[in-house]
């Protein structure tokens, strides 16, 4: 696992999973943990818990926190599916200042709260335990989303994130789940989209570059270079959360997997709002996979 620490940092930092606990200092910024391998016994058929089931098919949540002045920070997660070979954002952990765990926000050009960011809930409460560890299994059963909406028509902005420590070489399908909420009511023009471009692992995207003013660290152009789903008037998700995946040459997807190149072992994926003042835009999941062929 590998994260970033802010400028200043922690006095000590914690990584937490099922039946793992590691602290350790405050500037570390990657671990390596040995998974438990599958269960090598039959499930009891008196069993039925679906988070039991699938945490003995290649499930491991592990959490990362830092420690400054006696404070804990909110909890960066991860599930990982090894048998997938995938990691994917199913913790239901309240959101920091309207922020989703692991992103965070970025904006062009727009002054300052013009864009907001919020917590979006789903429904009430849901409450996970099995014999092996608590949390969702699937996107339909997270408590939070992440909502994006304006108070200003000219404003350009997001969130954005990145998955550090990927093999280069190595080919990435992303996944996520993306809702227009009400914008089909929205007559004005506005967009909403997901891209997502590879890079070295020192590099940080500006607010310029996902807003589309200048090229990309790849070379290959623009936002629109790399855009992998888009929604404008005229098309919506109807309320609902819709699901769109990346996918191989010759595929159906108009979005390809991503190569990485020599040099580059980091992906920086942003969601990007454009447009109308409104009610907000939503995404409540991110996958990545790793299908290269051994």
């Amino acid at each position: 696992m590998a994260w970033e620490n802010p400028d200043e940092p922690y006095d000590a930092i914690g990584v937490f999973g099922v039946g793992f606990t590691a602290i350790h200092p405050g500037t570390t910024t990657s671990v390596t943990v040995k998974a438990w391998p599958p269960a090598k016994q039959a499930i009891q058929p008196h069993i039925t818990d679906l988070l039991a089931i699938r945490a003995n098919k290649g499930f491991r949540r592990y959490y990362i926190v830092g420690c400054r002045d006696g404070v804990l920070s909110n909890a960066a997660a991860i599930t990982w599916d090894y048998e997938d070979n995938s990691q994917q954002e199913l913790d239901t952990h309240p959101f920091t200042a309207g922020i989703s765990p692991n992103w965070k926000a970025w904006s062009h050009r727009s002054e300052p709260g013009a864009l907001v960011l919020e917590q979006g809930v789903r429904g009430p409460w849901k409450q996970f335990r099995s014999l092996s560890m608590g949390g969702p299994v699937d996107a339909e059963g997270k408590d939070y989303f992440q909502l994006l909406k304006t108070r200003s028509p000219g404003v350009v902005g997001g969130v954005y994130r990145k998955f550090l420590g990927l093999k280069p070489g190595h080919t990435y399908r992303l996944s996520v789940r993306m809702n227009t909420l009400a914008m089909d009511q929205v007559k004005d023009d506005w967009s909403f989209s997901f891209h997502a471009v590879p890079h070295d692992h020192g590099v940080t995207l500006t607010a310029e570059q996902m807003a589309g003013i200048v090229s990309l660290p790849d070379g290959s152009g623009d936002w629109q270079s790399r855009q992998a789903v888009a929604y404008t008037p005229g098309t919506s998700t109807q309320g609902k959360f819709a699901e769109s995946t990346t996918g191989p040459s010759g595929g159906t997807s108009e979005a390809l997997d991503m190569t990485l190149p020599p040099g580059a072992d980091t992906i920086t994926a942003w969601f990007r709002y454009s447009g109308a003042v409104c009610s907000g835009v939503g995404f409540d999941w991110i996958k990545l996979k790793d299908v290269t062929v051994p």
